[in-house]
């Protein structure tokens, strides 16, 4: 009996060691489950939390992305948007802090600045820059310099439902994300269905003025033009490089069915009684438009998620027997998917001023 008891007691002992060890083991088991593996758009794979409640954009065609998806998550800013844009945006992230941008012309990214921020991933979103592998050893070194996992996630206009996706993922969001990859999807799909019944010899000519005087402009095969193609109409410049210089007398020559311009792009002088215009069948037929703005260009500047809707807005403004819909409730739609904000009559009525027929 004696025995008994003694290897009684030991196994009790054993057990409560056991599970002594279980429970010291606990911590080190939800550390693991806590972390996961993202393999960004370079097919580069980086560690990062489950879910990530801090992130910061590259840049400024980042933090468009980034905000469509997960505003309160952003710590800051490529480039604060402008005073009257704040309408469009959360009040609080509005005054979190600028960062500068990683890419481009004005590249000035603040490194100590995205560090005392202190998020866990730093995310760009656009096209490759140059090569695929220049471009893995500029995010390797930027990671490696803020010690800050960085990822890249492609962005191509007729690509926006894979680049949505991959957000959904990034952010653990997938449902989120899926409901805008699928209104992408469907607006490519809707636009190449529609542009399909478009007879060639119906095809209606576009001119795009920006500029101060509406005479700056981009080429067939630009990315800035990518929502005239998508929507089925012929751009009428010609040429290569980044943008091109158009005078008034080329302009009379290519003669477009319609013209649209930016904000600043000279719609005054382009509809004045005495322009070096008026003899333009755009301007004669009163085809002049002014390109949506708010929070950003429905067409290019940036060259964004805003496009989407621009190939919608051209489409229902050219080809409105193919492009059957209301392009305001498109509008609303979209602005309340894509910028959680709920458009009131009044403020569409300014982002679409002189841009109807």
């Amino acid at each position: 009996m004696k025995k008994i008891r003694i290897v009684l007691a030991f196994m009790m002992l054993m057990m409560a060691g056991l599970s002594a060890q279980g429970r010291q083991e606990a911590p080190a088991q939800i550390e693991v489950q806590q972390t996961r593996s993202f393999t960004d758009s370079l097919g580069r794979t980086t560690t990062l939390p489950v879910d990530i409640e801090r992130v910061a954009p590259s840049g400024n065609m980042a933090q468009i992305a980034l905000y469509s998806m997960a505003p309160k998550k952003m710590v800051g800013w490529g480039t604060r948007p402008s005073e009257k844009l704040y309408k469009f945006f959360d009040k609080e992230v509005l005054e979190r802090p600028v960062f500068g941008a990683f890419y481009g012309a004005k590249a000035n990214l603040n490194m100590e600045a995205v560090m005392v921020a202190d998020p866990q991933v730093v995310v760009d979103v656009g096209e490759i820059k140059g090569s695929k592998d220049d471009m893995i050893a500029q995010l390797d070194e930027l990671q490696d310099n803020l010690g800050i996992p960085v990822v890249f996630i492609e962005a191509y206009l007729d690509d926006m439902g894979t680049t949505y996706r991959k957000l959904g993922e990034l952010f653990n969001m997938e449902e989120e994300g899926e409901a805008k990859a699928e209104y992408s999807e469907t607006t490519i799909s809707r636009a190449e269905q529609a542009t399909q019944n478009v007879a060639d010899e119906d095809k209606v000519s576009i001119y795009f003025g920006t500029g101060t005087d509406g005479l700056t402009s981009y080429p067939r095969g630009s990315f800035r033009t990518q929502t005239m193609r998508l929507a089925g109409l012929i751009n009428v410049v010609e040429g290569t490089g980044n943008n091109i210089q158009v005078s008034p007398e080329q302009l009379l020559i290519w003669n477009p069915d319609i013209i649209i311009l930016s904000h600043d792009g000279g719609y005054d002088e382009f509809m004045a009684e005495d322009s070096a215009f008026s003899e333009l069948d755009a301007v004669k037929n009163n085809r002049v438009y002014l390109i949506p703005e708010g929070p950003f260009s429905w067409i290019d500047n940036p060259p964004s998620l805003n496009r989407i809707l621009g190939i919608n807005w051209l489409g229902n403004l050219v080809y409105p027997q193919y492009f059957d819909f209301d392009i305001r409730e498109e509008a609303k739609t979209f602005y309340k998917l894509f910028y959680k904000t709920n458009l009131d009559d009044s403020t569409l009525d300014e982002i679409m001023q002189g841009s109807t027929n």
